[in-house]
């Protein structure tokens, strides 16, 4: 308490105490606030939790699918146009790629899980695609897909090389990959393409690059996560946080999604 005498009476002010959730509110999200409440576990909030999904929106996803759902069979899209179905051999509800976030994810069976979501216009991207994802892999053997539309973009694993690529209009395939994959722990992988150059992104390191220069082909196609489509191709394993954009984030937002994710810095 804090006190003094105005005109012969006593004022009494109380000291504000400001807790670490009031800080949340007034403070803008930088790492050195990041640092604080993560630090700071007893009065901490949800930091991890709000910064990712934070640095992700930030960047204007399509869609953005942190398939952290504990029930049910819906896929919810944060950004609401496009919702998912589970199907097949699935666990929601697994421990999560992202440390000291209280979301969850999915975990498929390698035979059938998956998540199908309708087409919708602006998930077909002509110019510029970026695929996002966290995954942990159970095995590296055989087809194993992450993110399909179509063959138009897609992100997958194929005997221990991950590939990232899209479909011209011509039907001509276009791809980057990298063998630097591993089964048992979570990774974030990230492919981009610009119209010109492709990149394959994993943690927040270029792995692979290669310069194109074409645009992509179009279509009515579902999109698949966790699988080619309805009937092959199963990913085996975990996979979180699922983002696509109609644009090529740049290698110094893929670092900062990464770091947010992993709560590391470089």
């Amino acid at each position: 308490m804090k006190g003094g005498r105005v005109g012969g009476l006593r004022m009494v002010t109380a000291a504000t105490v400001v807790s670490a959730v009031m800080l949340s509110s007034l403070v803008a999200p930088t790492w050195s606030h990041y640092d604080y409440t993560t630090n700071n576990l007893a009065n901490a909030f949800s930091a991890a939790q709000s910064y990712y999904r934070a640095e992700v929106l930030a960047d204007s996803p399509v869609s953005y699918w942190r398939l952290g759902e504990l029930s049910g069979t819906i896929a919810t899209d944060e950004r609401a146009t496009s919702n998912g179905t589970y199907a097949g051999g699935y666990t929601l509800g697994i421990a999560d790629a992202l440390a000291n976030d209280a979301n969850t994810a999915v975990d498929f069976d390698g035979a059938s899980g998956r998540v199908s979501v309708p087409d919708t216009a602006p998930l077909q991207f002509s110019t510029r695609v970026s695929i996002e994802a966290w995954v942990r892999p159970d095995t590296l053997t055989g087809a194993r897909w992450i993110v399909n539309k179509g063959n138009q973009y897609r992100l997958y694993i194929q005997d221990a090389t991950t590939y990232f690529g899209i479909r011209t209009p011509a039907g001509t395939d276009l791809n980057v990959t990298t063998t630097l994959v591993a089964t048992a722990s979570w990774q974030h992988v990230v492919g981009t393409f610009d119209g010109t150059t492709m990149v394959l992104y994993r943690n927040g390191e270029n792995v692979s690059q290669a310069s194109f220069t074409d645009t992509i082909q179009t279509g009515t196609a579902p999109l698949f996560i966790g699988a080619l489509d309805d009937t092959t191709s199963f990913f085996d394993g975990g996979i979180d946080e699922v983002a696509v954009y109609g644009q090529a984030l740049s290698a110094g937002r893929v670092l900062t999604h990464y770091e947010r994710g992993a709560l590391t810095r470089s």
